[in-house]
């Protein structure tokens, strides 16, 4: 989801008492009040191009992205000349993953004389997201001549050099996701100070998850080097990990986020532990398994799937939608049909693994029911799918928490991936320096997942 940071178009009007009133409202977190005061605004006033700069930027904001581009380009019908709207389309454009419109838009607000960071940053962004490494590299380049201190623009090249495999200089790009623009509704305030590399010895350490499942599975193996230098540690996890958290970290406090914090020393992201131990590729995967499964649970699904025979293999297709780039990573709704086809042989049986099937994926897991085992109803809690998943011969998945979970299990996992993947996977490797037991199957041209179950097929 986009942060609406201090990028709205409306900031090059003149003071307006209608968007005055709506900065006020989103300052204080109240952007449904915002977004009906700018409809009226509109209402009363159409060709207030503004105003919908303005309401198209909340919207983006709140994930409503349909309804953000049309608001970009009302303000442009309104004012064909403001290249701030063009820039604002372009962001919300790449949102939904039309990526050459996007493109388009920002070259088209730099040719109607927009030359700062904010014009040039947004148009880095969409092409590394289409692939455009290079030119990619070069308007990031452009953003940060331009203006040094621009927080999307160094989270850009954050990407681009972690993409690269050069993770120490990325890590220190990526420190900039706190900053306003990027992930910046992430970041909390705490009662100490956070932890920039300190002695640990003898001192609590709250280590939180601010991103993702994945995210939070990835680097909390960083965990344990604070735990071997004398550190006492409170982790604070998504509810759904709490409890393989605890099990793998037995002699940490896992606290579930939103339960009270205990009094610390010092708190620090998980997202930024490789940056404080300065991580490269040298010091990758460390120690693997580092996750422990619950074994009773191991136990009983064993004696549960035990009498089929044949192969085990489990399967996941989706990710999280609120994503931005959910559109590039995961399979459309209904398309796990062609995973499934391309996967069934005799001696194998197929498990669905995927939490919250849409309604497309379940007709088509209904459709295939002598091929697959329909387990969605119990995966979520990841105590329940990683002793699933430790139970299985295989599991093939998209980008999803899936294989950071059975990675870190130490599990032979199958990785699907976009042209363009997340930074986490690098560019064009079979492998992956963080998960050992990970072999990875890429696309070779943008959107072709057939390629994909064509080579998936090809290596059963």
């Amino acid at each position: 989801m986009a942060d609406l940071g201090d990028r709205t178009a409306d900031d090059v009007d003149a003071p307006d008492p209608e968007i005055e009133q709506a900065r006020a409202l989103v300052h204080q977190g109240r952007n449904a009040e915002a977004i009906e005061s700018l409809l009226a605004t509109v209402k009363a006033r159409p060709g207030f191009a503004g105003a919908y700069s303005m309401l198209g930027s909340i919207l983006r904001f709140e994930g409503e992205i349909d309804a953000a581009i049309a608001a970009h380009r009302q303000a442009i019908a309104c004012d064909p000349a403001r290249a701030e709207a063009y820039s604002c389309l372009g962001a919300a454009l790449c949102d939904r993953g039309e990526l050459d419109a996007a493109i388009e838009a920002h070259r088209q607000a730099i040719a109607l004389g927009a030359n700062g960071a904010g014009a040039y940053a947004p148009l880095a962004a969409a092409l590394l997201a289409k692939g455009e490494i290079e030119p990619a590299r070069e308007m990031t380049a452009a953003a940060l001549a331009r203006n040094p201190t621009d927080a999307p623009a160094h989270f850009t090249l954050a990407r681009l050099r972690l993409l690269d495999g050069d993770l120490r200089r990325g890590w220190e790009e990526y420190e900039w996701r706190t900053r306003p623009g990027v992930m910046w509704r992430t970041v909390r305030a705490f009662p100490c100070p956070p932890w920039q590399g300190e002695d640990p010895l003898g001192r609590t350490l709250l280590l939180h998850a601010e991103q993702g499942l994945g995210d939070t599975i990835q680097f909390v193996r960083f965990a344990a080097r604070l735990e071997a230098a004398g550190a006492r540690l409170v982790l604070e996890v998504q509810p759904p990990l709490a409890g393989l958290i605890a099990r793998s970290f037995p002699c940490a406090q896992v606290l579930r986020k939103g339960e009270p914090l205990p009094p610390v020393d010092f708190h620090c992201p998980l997202g930024s532990l490789p940056h404080r131990f300065d991580i490269g590729l040298d010091q990758l995967p460390g120690p693997v398994p580092y996750l422990v499964p619950d074994p009773a649970a191991v136990a009983e699904w064993r004696r549960r799937l035990g009498g089929l025979g044949g192969l085990k293999i489990g399967i996941a297709w989706a990710g999280n939608p609120a994503y931005q780039a959910d559109h590039a990573r995961s399979f459309a709704p209904g398309r796990v049909a062609a995973l499934i086809a391309a996967l069934s042989r005799p001696g194998i049986t197929l498990f669905a693994l995927q939490k919250d099937p849409r309604p497309e994926d379940r007709a088509a897991l209904a459709a295939a029911a002598g091929q697959v085992l329909d387990l969605s109803a119990v995966v979520g809690d990841f105590d329940h799918t990683g002793a699933i998943a430790t139970a299985l011969d295989l599991i093939v998945s998209t980008d999803t928490s899936l294989p950071h979970l059975t990675g870190a299990l130490g599990l032979p996992t199958w990785l699907l991936l976009p042209r363009v993947p997340d930074w986490r996977w690098l560019l064009d490797r079979p492998d992956t320096p963080w998960y050992p037991s990970l072999r990875l199957f890429r696309q070779q041209q943008a959107g072709d997942w057939d390629g994909v179950l064509a080579a998936l097929a090809a290596a059963l």
